[in-house]
């Protein structure tokens, strides 16, 4: 290398460093401003979506569908975070009758709203005591009515055993009366034991014996013509 070309190395190596840095801080400077362009689009757009939504939830709203208009104002918070949206969920549920869900979202609006009026806060405020009281008078209510049905459920008497009742013929009273049924008599009350005309019977054999006795004055039983097993045994 000649005393000139070493003479112009320094330099030229210096101008080459700082055009590449250059470059970079440029590219650099490109990138993050095309994702922050991103952003802004994006975001641009989900606000867009969002009017939509509101526009449409306020026009439920105002019809008295309710259910719809508390969906609309989702969508539009989960699109963008508006603290004001809190409140518009929390008079959805209010005319709802849902107290508890109410409540929740007025005090997550207080929460989130850093600019607000104290006219407004005022009126946020009792909005939030209103949903308590009516969330108070429904938990009592319900406590109420399950002590009613426990007290009733004490008082309640005891269940009476069922009678079956049959027809039968009543000669005396010279009608048709009822009774209640007899049990159902069993197999061993049946026996010959049990039956009217074997004692009866019997009865008329012993005096039928004594009397022979008495006659012919001999210790002895004349047996009648019959005896015990060859009764009848039907009714």
């Amino acid at each position: 290398m000649t005393s000139a070309g070493k003479s112009l190395g320094a330099p030229y190596g210096a101008r080459v460093r700082c055009a590449l840095a250059s470059a970079a801080l440029v590219i650099a400077l490109v990138g993050g401003g095309g994702a922050r362009v991103r952003a802004a689009a994006k975001s641009g757009e989900a606000r867009v979506q969002a009017k939509a939504a509101v526009a449409q939830a306020q026009v439920d709203y105002q019809l008295g569908r309710f259910e719809a208009a508390l969906e609309g104002y989702r969508r539009a918070y989960e699109l963008v975070q508006l603290p004001v949206l809190l409140f518009d969920m929390g008079q959805c549920h209010r005319n709802l009758g849902n107290a508890e869900r109410a409540k929740f979202f007025f005090e997550g609006y207080l929460r989130d709203e850093t600019r607000m009026d104290p006219e407004r806060r005022h009126v946020v405020e009792d909005l939030i005591a209103e949903s308590a009281a009516v969330l108070d008078r429904q938990r009592a209510a319900a406590a109420a009515a399950t002590a009613k049905a426990a007290d009733a459920a004490k008082r309640r008497p005891p269940a009476r055993p069922r009678i079956r009742l049959e027809a039968v013929d009543d000669t005396a009273s010279s009608g048709l009366g009822l009774r209640a049924a007899a049990p159902a008599s069993s197999p061993s009350d049946r026996s010959i034991f049990g039956r009217w005309w074997f004692w009866a019977t019997l009865g008329a054999l012993a005096l039928a014996g004594g009397a022979a006795y008495y006659v012919t004055g001999e210790p002895r039983l004349i047996p009648p013509t019959g005896t015990v097993g060859t009764l009848d045994r039907s009714k």
